[in-house]
């Protein structure tokens, strides 16, 4: 089949032109502005299609990495955990745990540090906690929280490099990740009392 001469070409191409022209009339008033449906046409939110290109693959979001005191904070409360369950003979098996854990040396190393002042001071941080928790007896909580509790008060009451605000939050977030529903609430509570009555002991002092 041959192809259609170039003047049905213009011509289509004029014609439409024309019909462009008497639809944007259409919708303009005698004084030239547009009218209501006209802005209105124009104020439609946009909506993208169906077939739009995918987002590109180096903009997509991506999990930023978990920061290095997030994650020695939670291996030292997972080595709390197990010395809480087992006592002492789980130290046997620490340096085991920590070489597993695909941490970095100096994550390692600081989740060490914390670990073994924590658990010195525990009988300490458990008189803390005790009076604080004054509704809670303290052998009836979970492993889990005591092991995070005895984690931030030690932060609280021994390391004045860390921000108490900062111990806090991350305890409370230790708590959603591996305890109950409940737990959060209850560990900011505990925390907030112990970092009240440690300040008024400092003022004091």
């Amino acid at each position: 089949m041959l192809p259609e001469p170039p003047w049905k070409w213009s011509t289509y191409w004029s014609r439409s032109r024309r019909r462009t022209l008497l639809l944007s009339n259409k919708y303009r008033t005698c004084r030239g502005r547009l009218s209501r449906a006209a802005k209105a046409r124009r104020l439609r939110p946009f909506r993208p299609s169906r077939h739009a290109a995918p987002a590109r693959a180096d903009l997509v979001h991506k999990d930023e990495p978990v920061d290095r005191r997030t994650r020695a904070r939670e291996l030292a409360m997972q080595v709390l955990y197990s010395l809480d369950v087992q006592g002492d003979a789980a130290f046997d098996c620490v340096a085991q745990f920590f070489a597993e854990s695909g941490a970095d040396e100096q994550t390692r190393r600081i989740a060490i540090e914390w670990t073994r002042g924590a658990w010195a001071d525990a009988p300490v941080c458990d008189e803390l906690i005790k009076s604080a928790a004054i509704k809670w007896q303290f052998q009836r909580l979970s492993p889990v929280d005591r092991s995070i509790l005895r984690l931030a008060v030690y932060q609280l009451a021994c390391c004045p490099k860390i921000p108490p605000k900062v111990a806090i939050n991350e305890a409370i977030e230790l708590a959603k990740k591996f305890s109950t529903e409940k737990s959060p609430g209850f560990i900011n509570g505990v925390l907030d009392t112990i970092h009240r009555k440690l300040t008024e002991q400092r003022q004091g002092g």
